[in-house]
């Protein structure tokens, strides 16, 4: 998981220096990546610290047995790479461009760089939460109280800003990024399982009942 968000700094650093091109739009977009790559494994690194291995990682452990490395790299490993990739297009589309900067572009650093913040702030506001929460209590507070998930609202709003910023430079493909993110959020691995683990909590249904899943909104009246 901490190789998640620094197999995006990777691609925008190779790609920098492969179309040495250091142009202000393409350092712009750089060093975003990496902010964002970084702060996501510094926070996901400090956050399983001294924890256990990963239940997932378990389960596969005691699926796979003997054949548990060669699965882990395939299913896991090179699957993961070839989505950051695929999700990097948006960023690489910005990088590698020769094309001049138009106030699409900078409107797309805008929403760029509201992603990171966002995020950021979500996940800020959750660790604290984790810290002293008592048991069977739910967040609901600051940005929470107007998203289930405002953290994948901030990642998804960061590959739009990099996909918008691309498109605007001629980069068209750099559509995929957000397109992929997206769907990996809304449909595979980010909200469905929380919102799976959650389905038996009468606490958690209250809340979704009144609150967005993703979009932030005013709550609903209780």
């Amino acid at each position: 998981d901490v190789a998640w968000g620094l197999g995006f700094v990777y691609v925008a650093l190779i790609t920098l220096f492969i179309s040495s091109n250091f142009g202000t739009v393409q350092n712009l977009a750089t060093a975003l990546t990496c902010i964002w790559g970084l702060r996501l494994a510094i926070h996901i690194g400090s956050r399983n610290v001294k924890k256990s291995e990963d239940a997932r990682y378990q389960i596969f452990r005691d699926k796979w047995k003997d054949s548990f490395l060669p699965n882990i790299y395939v299913r896991i490993f090179l699957l993961q790479g070839a989505l950051i990739l695929a999700i990097s297009t948006a960023s690489v589309g910005v990088i590698a461009s020769d094309e001049p900067a138009s106030k699409t572009t900078y409107l797309g650093f805008l929403i760029w760089t509201f992603g990171i913040a966002f995020e950021s702030i979500s996940d800020w506001q959750l660790r604290s939460f984790l810290k002293k929460k008592k048991v069977g209590e739910i967040m609901q507070s600051g940005l929470w109280r107007y998203s289930r998930h405002p953290n994948y609202f901030g990642e998804i709003t960061v590959w739009v800003g990099a996909g918008l910023a691309a498109v605007s430079l001629g980069s068209h493909w750099g559509l995929i990024g957000p397109v992929v993110i997206s769907f990996l959020i809304l449909k595979i691995s980010g909200i469905p399982p929380l919102e799976k683990r959650y389905k038996d909590n009468p606490k958690y249904q209250a809340y979704k009942k009144r609150t967005s899943s993703l979009f932030p909104l005013p709550p609903k009246s209780r």
